[in-house]
């Protein structure tokens, strides 16, 4: 079955709408968290990370306008996000054994 997007990722000018975010949201939600969870192994980790990149991706929908390929840009934020928790967790379970140069652990 192919995935037929209902939002044109090319148009970033239009996420300034509430309706058009929301569309991009209810589009693009469900992929970004089954790819963190595909990553994680962790679906609440996942449901919480899609929450803060999309939180995100809202409060600087102004930004996005400079955005290429819109797809690509939110995948790599998704893609960062898992190392960002993973190092988190790291540094949780075992403090000594990496040194940060500046925090990345929001929690």
């Amino acid at each position: 079955m192919k995935f037929i997007r209902k939002f044109p990722v090319t148009d970033a000018d239009s996420l300034e709408s509430p309706q058009k975010f929301e569309g991009f949201f209810l589009d693009y939600y469900p992929r970004v968290k089954g790819f963190i969870n595909g990553l994680l192994q962790d679906a609440e980790e996942a449901e919480d990370l899609s929450q803060d990149i999309f939180m995100s991706l809202w409060q600087n929908r102004g930004n996005l306008k400079q955005i290429d390929n819109l797809d690509a840009y939110l995948f790599r934020i998704a893609r960062n996000a898992v190392y960002r928790s993973a190092l988190c967790y790291l540094k949780i379970i075992n403090p000594g054994s990496y040194r940060m140069i500046t925090p990345i652990c929001m929690k």
